[in-house]
């Protein structure tokens, strides 16, 4: 199998210090090139992890016919345009969560890739495919557990900033956009009607100006 070139549209935190080194000793990973609104903090980063590539806006790195799939770790807002310019440029996404900030959003994206059968389109949720979920997903369906009547969960950082993005409604921001979206996810990947629904909770307030009907669908985890 040969490697795929990888191309990362943007210098998020997540990307630069999580993913893209732990995607750089994958065996058919091959990061290529990288791209910020300024090509000085492009440069930056690539000479950081040794990418070879630096560019100056978004556009520049999707005209590259060398790059197979692009990483997008942009703000949250930034997910559903930039995906589909990717597969626009012909090329196959992994986007950060939430992919999209509405349903309407995702089914967009949705139907976008079906005009391209050939690419892929991926929500970059870790852990589904991590070995230590997937054997307590195999302990429970395989009853080692006993019978399956509550999950309960807690996840949570300190982040009081109004000034963060991660803390802007405008933006995508917010609890229910970001570390809520980890055990929503995985309640339903156990697709049990059984499972009685939990509350949740938040400090933040930015979650009292987003509207629950308009929460992306759990079903586009992964499109393709």
């Amino acid at each position: 199998m040969k490697k795929v070139h990888w191309g990362v549209l943007g210098t998020g935190k997540i990307g630069v210090e999580q993913v893209i080194p732990a995607m750089q000793v994958g065996e058919y990973c091959d990061m290529a090139a990288i791209a910020s609104r300024k090509i000085e903090k492009a440069q930056a980063t690539a000479r950081k992890l040794g990418i070879p590539k630096a560019y100056g806006s978004y556009e520049e790195l999707l005209a590259d016919s060398d790059i197979d799939a692009v990483y997008i770790p942009l703000p949250n807002h930034l997910h559903i345009p930039w995906s589909i310019r990717a597969l626009e440029a012909g090329k196959h996404v992994l986007c950060e969560k939430p992919l999209g900030l509405t349903a309407t959003e995702a089914r967009q994206l949705k139907d976008e890739a079906r005009k391209r059968p050939r690419l892929k389109v991926m929500e970059a949720f870790m852990y589904r495919h991590h070995p230590q979920w997937r054997r307590a997903r195999q302990l429970v369906a395989e009853g080692k557990i006993g019978a399956l009547q509550t999950i309960q969960s807690f996840f949570s950082y300190h982040n009081a900033d109004p000034g963060n993005i991660r803390n802007m409604a405008g933006t995508g921001g917010g609890g229910l956009m970001d570390m809520r979206m980890l055990w929503r996810t995985w309640r339903s990947s156990r697709q049990s009607s059984k499972v009685p629904k939990a509350g949740h909770g938040s400090h933040s307030g930015t979650e009292n100006r987003v509207k629950r009907e308009k929460q992306p669908s759990l079903m586009l985890a992964a499109i393709c």
